[in-house]
């Protein structure tokens, strides 16, 4: 990651024009990303709901995939 979770909370507030407290009361979170993208950055801003939206989307794509072989 080529930079932390706390610098890219910063910038990511100063793109929204709001704080890094007012992304937060929005229920606003950095996670790490894996999407793969060459301008990733290696963060994410969701909420805690979106990332157990995916775990569960991954953890029942992986049962699937299981389930085929």
């Amino acid at each position: 990651m080529s930079i932390t979770a706390d610098e890219f909370e910063r910038q990511y507030a100063a793109r929204s024009r709001m704080t890094v407290e007012q992304l937060r009361a929005l229920g606003r979170i950095v996670a790490p990303c894996d999407c793969g993208d060459s301008i990733c950055e290696g963060w994410q801003s969701t909420t805690a709901e979106r990332l157990a939206e995916e775990k569960a989307w991954r953890e029942e794509s992986e049962g699937i995939d299981a389930d085929r072989t």
